[in-house]
């Protein structure tokens, strides 16, 4: 594998973002959480560089949703919470 990343690592970029968990053939893959320069956050599963499986994110305005992910995108089910009485549900 030469310098790829492969297995547990942390990665912080200039900007701000940050990255820790596993590894795979220099690409985020397996279980990790990035922290984006604004704040926001997803912690869960990863696959090539991308939000895949399950996951959650919470953005700058402290919205939260938990559920799946596919190729970097929300797929499938899912519950946004935006911090007061109403809750989401994504099918």
């Amino acid at each position: 594998l030469g310098s790829a990343r492969h297995g547990v690592g942390f990665h912080a970029w200039p900007d701000g973002a940050s990255y820790v968990g596993e590894w795979r053939d220099n690409q985020a893959s397996g279980r990790g959480s990035f922290i984006f320069p604004s704040g926001a956050m997803y912690i869960g599963e990863w696959r090539g560089n991308r939000f895949h499986g399950l996951g959650t994110m919470q953005d700058e305005a402290r919205t939260i949703f938990r559920g799946s992910w596919q190729d970097g995108v929300r797929s499938g089910l899912g519950v946004e919470d935006t911090g007061g009485a109403s809750r989401i549900r994504y099918a």
